[in-house]
């Protein structure tokens, strides 16, 4: 046995039983602003001498989301050389954007009357599902529900 990792068992999923791969975990879903998707192209290199081919990374694609209807679907793809310096510096031109449209403090846009009456009536909190939202301070519910609109 590994003195850094304790022991593994490998278990295999049973045949009708477990072997659809799904999403489960719905508790550990919450809303962010911003997601980043990248993948890289390649093209396959044919070796002659045991007729092998290779996957050989030729670029790169990437998108970036966002529940802001403005930021949405920003599109970038890169073909040629060095592909990981220049997703590297994609990436840091992405996250200098991100972070200045998160810095921006933009007042509130005021609940409607049926946001009101939601917000009002509410029992369970949309975030941890807990049942009584008493313990919890109203403003965390408010932005939890202007950040689901």
């Amino acid at each position: 046995m590994c003195r850094q990792h304790q022991s593994q068992q490998i278990r295999y999923p049973t045949p009708g039983k477990d072997d659809v791969l799904k999403f489960t975990k719905f508790h550990y879903q919450f809303p962010v602003p911003f997601v980043f998707y990248a993948g890289f192209e390649c093209f396959l290199a044919k070796n002659d001498v045991d007729h092998s081919v290779t996957h050989v990374p030729s670029g790169f694609c990437a998108l970036t989301v966002s529940i802001f209807e403005e930021h949405n679907y920003k599109l970038h793809c890169y073909s040629g050389e060095n592909y990981m310096d220049e997703l590297y510096n994609y990436m840091n031109q992405e996250e200098q954007r991100i972070c200045a449209i998160l810095n921006q403090n933009n007042a509130m846009i005021e609940l409607t009357e049926d946001q009101n009456i939601h917000h009002e009536m509410t029992t369970v909190c949309d975030t941890c599902k807990k049942n009584s939202v008493q313990s919890i301070p109203k403003r965390d519910i408010t932005v939890t529900l202007l950040a689901n609109i």
